[in-house]
């Protein structure tokens, strides 16, 4: 099962696939997003966070950049469940 979300969700330690910026992000902030290589199709990953906890470094195409939440929270990622997971019960 695939879950859609913003990359700020994503905990330090997981990784997902973008799968779009939000069309609120434009000019100059949205073309600095898909020349780091966030794009849809791309993998990233959170990998430290800064101790006020606002900065999020992410692993996108081999290196680690440092993304603001606000910022974080206008890209969609999508999140796969492990395959060893058991089902979660409906009752």
């Amino acid at each position: 099962m695939i879950q859609a979300e913003v990359l700020s969700a994503l905990p330090i330690g997981e990784q997902a696939e973008v799968s779009g910026i939000s069309p609120k992000c434009r000019g100059q902030q949205r073309r600095r997003f898909m020349d780091l290589g966030i794009i849809p199709g791309s993998i990233i990953s959170a990998v430290m966070k800064s101790a006020s906890g606002n900065l999020i470094g992410y692993r996108v195409m081999g290196t680690t950049i440092g993304i603001r939440k606000e910022q974080a929270g206008q890209i969609f990622i999508k999140r796969k469940k492990e395959k060893n997971e058991a089902p979660q019960s409906l009752c």
